[in-house]
């Protein structure tokens, strides 16, 4: 299942928010509890495309042996990069060299609005 779409229309103020404009900007569905309560399984977000490297401390979604996760990343002091769930009943996890992991794009914002298969 691919849950990454590119946005129909250019959405213009991305660079005054500190987020590329237009064709670098995808939407996503967050999938799983596994970032709550910062996301809730099926909520939008855009993410910025144009990040295809870990630069700082964010949500990324990530590629892994083509499955999609949807984390925090963030730099150890020893100069690994932790994948982190904001839900704690995860454990956090470490990237490796091995498992050829492809950044797909840095989170730009999370959006309001109806959550994607949310029972009413």
């Amino acid at each position: 299942m691919n849950n990454i779409a590119r946005v129909a229309r250019p959405i213009t103020h991305g660079a005054s928010q500190g987020f590329a404009d237009g064709p670098f900007l995808a939407a996503f569905y967050s999938m799983g509890d596994s970032m709550q309560p910062t996301l809730e399984p099926g909520q939008p977000i855009l993410l910025d495309i144009a990040v295809d490297r870990f630069t700082e401390e964010g949500i990324y979604a990530i590629r892994i042996n083509g499955d999609i996760y949807l984390k925090r990343l963030k730099r150890a002091v020893s100069g690994e990069i932790h994948v982190i769930s904001d839900n704690a009943t995860y454990e956090m996890w470490t990237l490796k060299p091995e498992m050829n992991a492809q950044i797909i794009g840095r989170m730009a914002r999370a959006l309001d609005g109806d959550v994607v298969g949310a029972q009413s």
